[in-house]
């Protein structure tokens, strides 16, 4: 059984976010907004995916 005509979407071509990026050059505030800053400096944190490898090793059987 085939989905309803009212079911199927179009896919979106990005009208938006293509909108919101050139907002962006006019202005020029590209990359300037404190959040890029912070998200740029922030430092990675691998403690989450150390832990995720052990529970996996675990998970398979191997101690040590």
């Amino acid at each position: 059984m085939s989905k309803h005509l009212a079911d199927h979407r179009t896919p979106s071509e990005g009208a938006r976010l293509r909108q919101f990026i050139n907002l962006e050059k006019q202005n020029g505030t590209v990359g300037r907004h404190p959040a890029f800053r912070i998200i740029a400096q922030r430092k990675i944190d691998s403690s989450g995916a150390r832990r995720l490898q052990e529970f996996l090793r675990i998970e398979r059987g191997i101690t040590v």
